[in-house]
């Protein structure tokens, strides 16, 4: 393939990574493609070392490395840092790795690429990866839980992207282009990850490498899921973009695919939990919903709506 330009805008975000974003940028300078690639790196106002260790890759790559250093941090203020680092972008494609991930497959980019090149109708790639958990490889991303649901082919409708649950956001690669056709949300709906792979392959379809190209670091010190276990109000914040974020895909797609409303069903039962609210929980749509899972979900449904405090000792 002949390659002319810029092909693949890196984009990074990061905040106090002091321990991790060296890891992710070794990841990136190492890859080796036959195409041009930049590293975009936005420091969201980091009160740690973060910045000073950016600072020392940037000087040693300055054609490759182009940093953003935050004055005020930005997604407090209810900005999106990531939206932001994206129009800084010139490449065909973007690749995301937030600072606390890193990649491990020198090739990654260069096996992305080729499989967009080569087929056009594909709007979004992802790959598997590794689950590091206190330093330590604990399992594989892909499948995240049970209930993920996985095709045959590799490809990726709308509905079926959804099914799988968490994917990889490190792995992700799509068109430029692509970003401003992305489905248009409420103010308030989560627009993260899950809104980029849904809405990405809504535009096309999304292909699964099922090849480990890289870590997600699980339960590092101020991310938001270990966020979520110690302060319930940012659980509860999040449970609502979430809520507005599916409704807005259920109304998209005029109610076409199912899953959006169990996403919907299951962020209303995080946001009940996290309120202590268990007597709301005694709805029937409630009910229905863990009857799906069988016997033991029934039994955790009924200690936690009727039992709430046993429920929270057996939790700990």
């Amino acid at each position: 393939m002949n390659f002319q330009g810029i092909i693949v805008s890196i984009v990074c975000n990061t905040y106090n990574h002091e321990r991790y974003i060296g890891s992710a940028l070794e990841g990136f300078v190492r890859q080796k493609t036959t195409f041009d690639f930049e590293i975009l790196v936005m420091d969201d106002a980091s009160t740690d070392q973060t910045a000073s260790i950016i600072r020392t890759y940037e000087k040693k790559y300055p054609n490759l490395i182009k940093a953003v250093y935050n004055k005020e941090n930005q997604y407090s203020k209810g900005n999106s840092p990531g939206a932001q680092n994206r129009q800084r972008a010139i490449g065909k494609y973007i690749a995301i790795c937030e600072g606390d991930d890193y990649w491990v497959d020198d090739y990654k980019l260069q096996k992305q690429v080729d499989y967009m090149e080569q087929h056009k109708g594909c709007t979004f790639c992802f790959t598997n990866a590794d689950c590091e958990e206190g330093g330590v490889i604990t399992r594989r991303v892909v499948p995240w839980v049970k209930s993920s649901i996985l095709t045959s082919d590799n490809v990726y409708d709308v509905e079926q992207i959804e099914k799988i649950g968490y994917i990889p956001t490190a792995s992700f690669l799509f068109k430029r282009e692509d970003c401003n056709k992305l489905p248009k949300l409420r103010q308030g709906a989560f627009n993260g990850d899950g809104y980029l792979k849904v809405g990405f392959t809504s535009l096309g379809y999304g292909y699964f490498l099922d090849e480990a190209t890289c870590v997600y670091r699980y339960g590092v010190e101020g991310s938001a899921t270990t966020l979520w276990k110690v302060d319930k109000q940012k659980r509860i914040a999040s449970a609502e973009k979430f809520i507005k974020m599916y409704e807005d895909f259920d109304a998209l797609f005029e109610g076409k695919y199912d899953i959006f409303k169990q996403r919907i069903t299951e962020w209303e039962i995080s946001k009940l939990v996290a309120q202590d609210n268990f007597k709301f929980l005694r709805q029937k749509k409630y009910f229905d919903y863990y009857k799906k899972g069988g016997f033991i979900s029934v039994i955790k449904f009924v200690f936690m709506v009727y039992f709430p405090r046993i429920y929270k000792i057996l939790r700990k």
